[in-house]
């Protein structure tokens, strides 16, 4: 029987290896031939011929992985770098732990298995297979199953968990390997970046023009987070302008005018009486989107999910912010222009 356990905690990069991919711009493979490391061909023939059994209280499922990939990045100064790998240390601020074998994370394009090396934070090796795509009770991997999902954070390793543990196969698995395929993969003109064609964007430049918001917002109501997205700078400003813009400006709006009268929310109690039609519409919409939202995460819908909000978001602000601004300009402190302050 293959020990994935094991294998994990024995792994470690030959100095043929590592210095094979110091000297390749883009290490696995991204720039065209697949190069994938004898090392890590081993875990995915250990990890595709294994299983997860996961308990949902009620019944326990097969989750076997059928598509994985590997992350690699060196803390230490003069390593192989990798600026996507899952949790990196950041680019400045103090590094982080080191995680325990088998730890589960949450990335935005599956769900990454740790397997890290080191004693001190400074010159950890992050090391991780992630699981892009996984079948459930051998039904066929076209859907991502959100099982797993429901335990990455109890930060139980999957070699001693409770509710979900690894299941050994009894051979290793044919692999077919493939260059990376990272979420922000495909350009504008759904072309594959890279550096020889000169359309690779450094995620360190993006979030210096667009701002980290603007570049998570487009990721959560762009596409699904386990598919491949077309990333490209006009997506990230219509998103910020159509969300972010419409949420801030209905903020500045409501905090101008509350500055204005000097209004304490604290004060007021929400009087169901003095409401307006527009007012109940508007609660009405937003308990609604509350109830879509949850449903959405709860069935891990992340770009459904935003796409209420921002639905919300338009409607608050093009219709019941523009149709009702008179009540707020109104003198003193009447029941009406109250209701509308609650309200909002």
């Amino acid at each position: 029987m293959q020990n994935l356990k094991e294998t994990l905690e024995s792994f470690s990069l030959s100095e043929d290896t590592r210095r094979k991919i110091l000297n390749e711009d883009h290490p696995f493979g991204n720039q065209g031939t697949p190069f994938i490391p004898s090392e890590f061909k081993e875990i995915a023939q250990i990890a595709l011929a294994g299983h997860f059994l996961v308990s949902t209280g009620i019944q326990q499922v097969t989750v076997q992985p059928t598509c994985v990939e590997f992350y690699y990045h060196e803390e230490a100064e003069g390593g192989i770098k990798d600026p996507i790998v899952y949790h990196r240390n950041p680019k400045s601020g103090s590094p982080k732990s080191i995680f325990k074998l088998g730890i589960l994370h949450n990335h935005v394009s599956g769900i990454d298995i740790t397997f890290e090396k080191g004693t001190h934070p400074e010159d950890a090796i992050r090391a991780s297979l992630l699981i892009r795509e996984f079948s459930v009770d051998g039904n066929p991997p076209d859907s991502r199953s959100t099982l797993l999902y429901d335990m990455l954070y109890s930060q139980a390793s999957i070699f001693d968990g409770f509710s979900i543990k690894w299941v050994d196969g009894e051979e290793k698995a044919e692999v077919e390997a493939d260059v990376r395929k990272n979420v922000a993969k495909y350009d504008e003109n759904g072309q594959k970046m890279s550096k020889s064609k000169g359309n690779a964007v450094d995620p360190f430049d993006a979030l210096e023009t667009y701002g980290a918001d603007a570049i998570r917002w487009y990721f959560y109501i762009n596409s699904a987070p386990w598919l491949p997205n077309r990333f490209h700078g006009k997506a990230v400003i219509e998103g910020q302008r159509k969300f972010i813009g419409t949420l801030w400006n209905t903020y500045a709006f409501f905090v101008l005018y509350a500055n204005i009268d000097n209004f304490d929310a604290t004060k007021y109690t929400l009087n169901p009486d003095d409401l307006t039609v527009m007012d109940r519409w508007l609660l009405s919409r937003l308990y609604s989107t509350v109830q879509a939202v949850d449903d959405h995460l709860a069935n891990y819908r992340i770009p459904e999910a935003a796409k209420a909000l921002q639905g919300f978001v338009d409607e608050m602000s093009n219709w019941y912010v523009r149709r009702g601004r008179e009540r707020y300009w109104a003198p003193g402190m009447e029941a009406d222009k109250v209701a509308a302050y609650m309200t909002l």
